[in-house]
């Protein structure tokens, strides 16, 4: 840990932001390396290293650090305000200007350059947002809904995965149907999630990893199975 500590500002911006990442998954020496990437954020002109910091911090720290970081939801840089909202998620802020950032993510994550987050896959942004909006159990507004469906629209192969599995807990709770319901019953959110992944590419629909978080919901796991059950012609 001293050593990574180290590096953290170093002055190559690809190691600094390794070492950020890194120090991150170490919450048993959050003494130790909370100030350090909090002396760090004060002074980042790199949004990349700044991004990985707050989202390290979020993950490192408790609530004393909220108004620290509630800051970085007016910043002009997009990346910054996604960083702030996923790190205040996951200190369990939930108003509506978190809720906002994480949805406006949800449907067009901010551009990362380099170095970008290391963070959710390396950088699986939009995954990372709508994830966070997952956890709010049944409280996502309906325009966030839909702004989480919006960005499923437009995921395809791997980046798919994780929103996936946030549209459904979102649409559908966190409590798996024991059966598969008819689509009848469906309400109106469930059934746009269905018609969506209906229609997403033969890519996504190949990997196993999707259709099996497709299965834990008790969805088909078919693309051609899906489009009948959500009443679409074969294609």
């Amino acid at each position: 840990m001293p050593t990574l500590c180290a590096l953290v500002g170093d002055p190559d911006p690809a190691v600094c932001a390794a070492a950020v990442w890194l120090v991150g998954w170490f919450p048993e020496e959050s003494a130790w390396v909370l100030p350090r990437l909090l002396d760090l954020l004060e002074a980042e002109p790199v949004p990349g290293i700044a991004a990985n910091a707050i989202v390290a911090i979020g993950l490192l720290g408790d609530a004393a650090l909220v108004n620290r970081l509630r800051a970085f939801l007016a910043a002009e840089e997009p990346l910054l305000r996604w960083a702030a909202a996923t790190a205040l998620a996951r200190l369990g802020v939930a108003d509506p200007g978190v809720i906002g950032e994480l949805a406006a993510c949800s449907a067009s994550p901010p551009e990362q350059g380099e170095p970008g987050v290391a963070f959710y896959d390396g950088g699986n942004l939009r995954g990372y947002a709508s994830d966070s909006l997952a956890l709010l159990d049944g409280r996502v507004p309906a325009e966030a809904v839909t702004s989480v469906l919006e960005g499923l629209s437009r995921t395809s192969g791997p980046s798919a995965f994780a929103i996936t599995a946030a549209a459904l807990q979102i649409t559908f709770g966190a409590e798996r149907p024991p059966s598969r319901p008819p689509y009848e019953d469906l309400t109106e959110p469930q059934r746009r999630t269905i018609g969506i992944l209906a229609e997403l590419d033969e890519d996504t629909w190949r990997w196993v990893n999707f259709t099996e978080i497709l299965g834990a919901w008790n969805l088909p796991d078919k693309r051609e199975e899906c489009r009948r059950y959500a009443g679409l012609p074969d294609g």
